[in-house]
Formats: structure tokens, C-alpha cells, sequence
């Protein structure tokens, strides 16, 4: 059985498993995935996955350059919030910061 993958907008393979909670989970190439209650019969997987079509179709689909967009906006938005708090210390400075042992 196919499932509609939003970021790509079209009906792909996945493959089906079962988490630890008991819900199915159906997990696309790209690793998104999608879980379902415990308990789901076939009849109601197949009432869930049209619903999600119907919810998910025309969605923006996702470029590689909108990721790498996101990404920067994010380390940018980091950066911004770390200086407003007064973290101005460089991430990789902090890692050789010596132990404190207060006497």
C-alpha cells in the first residue's frame, strides 16, 4: 500500500513497522514518516492515509534550496537570540572551558 508524501506531492512506496507504543508507522525514502493509532485496521488505515492525501495535497513542496534557506535563517535566528541574552562566547570556545572547583 502507497501513502501520499506532502513534501514530495506524490503517492510513493513506504515501508510499514510498528514503534514501540504499538502504532503503525509508514516511513517514505526521504525518512519522513507518518504514525497511525494502535489498533488501526486496514479499513480505517485506508480512511486515515485518503484523509492525509486530502489534508496535504498542494502543499509547498520542499527544494533542497529551501532547506538550505531554513537552515541559515535558523544558525542566524541562533545567533541573534544568543547575543540577546549576553552568550556572545563562540560555541567552540566554550567546549575548553577549564573545570571550576570552588575551595
Amino acid at each position: 500500500m502507497q501513502a501520499f508524501n506532502p513534501k514530495t506531492q506524490q503517492l510513493e512506496d513506504v515501508v510499514w513497522s510498528v514503534d514501540r507504543d504499538n502504532e503503525i508507522v509508514c516511513t517514505f525514502a526521504d525518512d519522513h514518516f507518518l504514525k497511525f493509532p494502535a489498533g488501526t485496521t486496514k479499513a480505517e488505515l485506508k480512511e486515515l492515509l485518503a484523509a492525509h492525501k486530502v489534508a496535504n495535497k498542494g502543499q509547498e513542496i520542499i527544494t533542497p534550496e529551501m532547506e538550505e534557506k531554513a537552515a541559515a535563517q535558523r544558525t542566524a535566528a541562533e545567533e541573534l537570540t544568543a547575543e540577546l541574552n549576553g552568550n556572545t562566547m563562540p560555541q567552540e570556545d566554550k567546549t575548553d572551558v577549564p573545570d571550576y572547583h570552588p575551595v
